[in-house]
């Protein structure tokens, strides 16, 4: 290739490219955290230091550099240099220049604030700031080992708010995002929803969510006029299949809070057919969950009822050994107030999504209740594994009882 290397210099550091920009060595007095080459063709990459950070660094890369930025301690601070080297272009005959740094940049969040021309914007929710995304994507460990360091683009914004701020109450428009696994949580809701209705049998629908606390849901009332309301609550258990599925499609992760009272959402299932289920109907729970029991009432009792036995109750091959245990008090809360409903005449079923998500305990759950079990893993979506959902609510569909027939007397 034709042409000479190219020298730049300035503020105690030296560049120096090779003829076709692909190879570049720095060196001088400072202390050099990371090199970032922006490629001719477009696009860049990251290479970060480790501390002790060196003063000199030399790369060969598979690309042409179009331009380099190297980012360095200065006085203590973290310093970023743009090295201009637009020219002269691969394949052009050139002698050696020396340039100086074309552009200063303190790297602080202040400055990238400012940068951006937010200083005069209000950040657009009631939790979280400019001041607070921007401090996120230069100093998150995460984003720094995945390569998203400084990159102050949609991911990192949506990453910032559903670590820091995803409360319903801090940032309302989370429900419109597909978070994952909760998102997969509203796809069966929605899939069960539909399912029904075109089911035709009239079977009667009512919700519970739970979190920390837990809640018959009934009210979908808010400001945004793009949210319809909905208001069953002298019906809660209800032919109404699309007030349902509103009362789910317009909530997020962390709506109300962050723990999983799973026993305690149970426990107003139970109670939401008690009080209003149909005269002989044979009822239902379908219990889903993206994550794992971790969470009581205050004051509930965790003990087993008496007589309880883990290998007659929880075998599942029929070898006269149980095949599910567990020493959690929060766990055992839920398998006793599944038990409490069993009882009572209602199979729960189960269906557990995500990654996190207790399968064990779903499992263990709707085996003890003579329920079925529904697995969407990890990295799938319901839509993704629609067929299969759809075909597990059909065996539940089949699975229930006939109504009873009961005289007036009853």
């Amino acid at each position: 290739v034709p042409g000479n290397s190219q020298t730049l210099t300035g503020d105690g550091m030296t560049v120096v490219f090779s003829p076709d920009r692909k190879s570049y060595s720095i060196s001088g007095s400072r202390q050099i955290t990371r090199v970032r080459p922006y490629w001719l063709s477009g696009g860049s990459s990251s290479f970060y230091q480790s501390s002790p950070y060196p003063t000199s660094v030399s790369r060969t890369e598979s690309q042409t550099v179009g331009t380099l930025r190297v980012y360095y301690n200065k006085n203590g601070a973290n310093t970023s240099r743009y090295f201009d080297c637009s020219s002269p272009d691969p394949g052009t005959p050139a002698t050696t220049t020396t340039v100086e740094l074309v552009q200063t940049f303190e790297d602080t969040n202040a400055n990238v604030k400012a940068a951006f021309g937010l200083n005069n914007i209000s950040y657009p929710y009631a939790s979280g700031s400019w001041d607070g995304f921007i401090d996120h994507c230069r100093t998150y460990g995460e984003l720094t080992s995945r390569g998203y360091r400084e990159k102050y683009g949609g991911m990192g914004l949506v990453n910032y708010i559903l670590r820091y701020h995803s409360g319903y109450w801090q940032t309302k428009d989370i429900w419109k995002t597909r978070h994952y696994p909760f998102h997969a949580i509203k796809e069966g809701h929605e899939l069960f929803c539909n399912f029904l209705s075109g089911l035709g049998f009239d079977d009667q629908l009512g919700m519970v969510s739970y979190d920390s606390n837990h809640r018959i849901e009934t009210v979908l009332d808010e400001e945004d006029e793009n949210i319809p309301t909905v208001n069953i609550s002298s019906d809660p258990i209800t032919t109404d299949y699309t007030a349902l599925n509103n009362l789910m499609k317009y909530k997020q992760a962390n709506h109300y809070s962050s723990s999983t009272n799973m026993g305690g959402g149970l426990k107003d299932a139970i109670t939401l057919l008690d009080e209003h289920q149909r005269i002989g109907a044979r009822s239902t729970i379908l219990l889903m969950t993206d994550g794992n029991t971790n969470t009581i009432d205050r004051g509930e009792n965790t003990d087993l009822p008496s007589g309880w036995n883990w290998d007659t109750l929880l075998d599942y091959d029929g070898d006269g050994s149980g095949d599910y245990y567990t020493s959690s008090s929060n766990k055992k809360y839920i398998l006793k107030k599944a038990y409490e409903g069993y009882q009572l005449g209602y199979t729960i079923h189960t269906m557990a999504v995500g990654a996190d998500a207790d399968t064990e305990l779903m499992a263990a759950i709707a085996h003890l209740t003579n329920g079925h079990f529904i697995h969407v893993p990890g990295g799938s979506s319901v839509s993704q594994m629609e067929a299969e959902v759809e075909a597990a609510f059909h065996r539940i569909a089949s699975f229930v009882p006939p109504a009873r027939l009961l005289n007036s007397a009853q």
